[in-house]
C-alpha cells in the first residue's frame, strides 16, 4: 500500500511540474505575441501536457478525497448515512472511470498502432494518449480501496450497534 501511495504522490509531482511547463509555454506565448513572435506549436503541446496535468493529478485528488461532494446535504445526514452515500459515490465513480479506462486505452493503443503524431513538430502523441487510462487505473484502484474501507467500516458500524 505504501508504494501504491508513494506511485500516487509522484504521479501528483509529474502533474504539478507539467501544469508549471503549461504555464510557462502560455505566458511566453502571450508575451511572444505581443511583440509579434509567438511560441510556434502553442496549441498542440498545451493539449499535450494538459493531458498529462490532468491525469497524473485526479488520482491524488481521489486520494486525499478531495473531489467535489455536497456538503450542504451530506453534512446533515447520520454517520451511517454518509458512509453509505460514500459507498454508493465509489460505486458509481468506479463504474465511470472504468468507461474512461476501456475508451481510452483503445484511443492510445490506435494512437500507438497507427503512430499518431502532432501537426507541427512531429512529436508522437501515443505516450501522452496512455497518461489517460493510466490514470483511469490508478483511479479504479484507489476507489476500490475506499469502497472497501468504507463497507467494512458499515460493518463495524452496525456490528456496534447489534
Amino acid at each position: 500500500m505504501a508504494k501504491f501511495r508513494r506511485a500516487e504522490a509522484i504521479l501528483c509531482n509529474i502533474s504539478g511540474i507539467f501544469l508549471f511547463l503549461l504555464a510557462a509555454l502560455v505566458t511566453f506565448d502571450v508575451i511572444g505575441r505581443r511583440f509579434g513572435v509567438p511560441v510556434k506549436g502553442t496549441p498542440e503541446i498545451s493539449k499535450l501536457l494538459l493531458a498529462v496535468t490532468v491525469w497524473a493529478g485526479v488520482a491524488f485528488v481521489t486520494m486525499v478525497r478531495g473531489h467535489i461532494a455536497i456538503d450542504l446535504f451530506v453534512s446533515h445526514m447520520s454517520p451511517r448515512a454518509q458512509k453509505l452515500t460514500d459507498v454508493i459515490a465509489c460505486l458509481f465513480g468506479l463504474f465511470g472511470f472504468f468507461i474512461i479506462f476501456l475508451g481510452n486505452t483503445r484511443t492510445a493503443m490506435a494512437a500507438f498502432r497507427f503512430n499518431e503524431v502532432t501537426d507541427i513538430f512531429q512529436l508522437p502523441i501515443y505516450p501522452l494518449r496512455f497518461m489517460i487510462p493510466l490514470g483511469a487505473a490508478i483511479v479504479l484502484i484507489e476507489l476500490s480501496i475506499q469502497l472497501v474501507e468504507n463497507l467494512a467500516s458499515l460493518i463495524r458500524e452496525k456490528g456496534q450497534t447489534a
